[in-house]
């Protein structure tokens, strides 16, 4: 459910603070939630991070009830300073960026042969390893992708790497064609200038439909303008 899904922000290209704003925000969701334990997920250089994190002192540790490690790189042991979190550890040997994954001792290991880098942490078959982990192995009921009834989407604009909020960026919106992705109107179907935290939208959407997304700066010298296609 989205209401158990948080999301942490960091600056993947800087150390300083990562595991202490980590801590911060992992203990921010246990008080909202009233939850004492979390499931804590890591993709890419962010599986260094929850991994580094849980291995930092026992106290952490002790937050932590499943570690999941995605696409990052071999561990010596499952997370914890003594090994002693459940962890599953997914990696692929086709993946072209993370490509020091292998089998952790002692984790519980899926090893893939086909996933690229971020098909790892999407595809169907990592949800359900995902799934059936947090439930005790019990197997999804389904693992589709239900459509919602009323789509509504909304995003945040930050600079890679970095993950910094971008305020005063644009976000155009357009529906395109689904065989060639061509515009099908000259203006865009919505137009967005994001917050000071970053955010836009909201938007609602159309089922069936392709989208172009339109990020730009048109205020800022020499910042290049990014064109994204999403499938519906």
């Amino acid at each position: 459910p989205l209401d158990r899904l948080y999301a942490f922000d960091w600056n993947s290209l800087g150390t300083a603070n990562n595991e202490v704003l980590l801590d911060k925000f992992i203990d921010s969701i246990r008080i909202l939630t009233g939850a004492e334990t979390i499931d804590l997920v890591g993709h890419s250089a962010g599986s260094g991070l929850v991994y580094t994190y849980s291995a930092s002192s026992l106290t952490r540790a002790k937050k932590i009830e499943h570690l999941v490690l995605l696409a990052g790189t071999a561990q010596s042991q499952p997370g914890g300073p003594e090994g002693q979190i459940s962890t599953l550890n997914i990696y692929s040997t086709a993946d072209m960026i993370a490509t020091g994954g292998a089998d952790i001792p002692g984790a519980i290991n899926v090893k893939e042969t086909t996933q690229d880098h971020y098909e790892v942490a999407t595809s169907e078959e990592t949800f359900e390893s995902m799934f059936s982990f947090f439930n005790t192995w019990e197997e999804p009921s389904t693992t589709d992708v239900i459509a919602d009834a009323n789509i509504v989407l909304s995003g945040k604009a930050a600079s890679f790497g970095e993950n910094v909020a971008r305020a005063g960026t644009q976000v155009e919106i357009y529906a395109v064609d689904a065989a060639t992705g061509f515009r099908l109107n000259v203006s865009p179907d919505a137009t967005f200038t994001t917050e000071k935290l970053g955010y836009w939208g909201p938007f609602t959407a159309q089922a069936n439909t392709y989208y172009e997304f339109v990020v730009s700066n048109p205020g800022v010298i020499g910042d290049r303008t990014i064109h994204y296609y999403r499938e519906p």
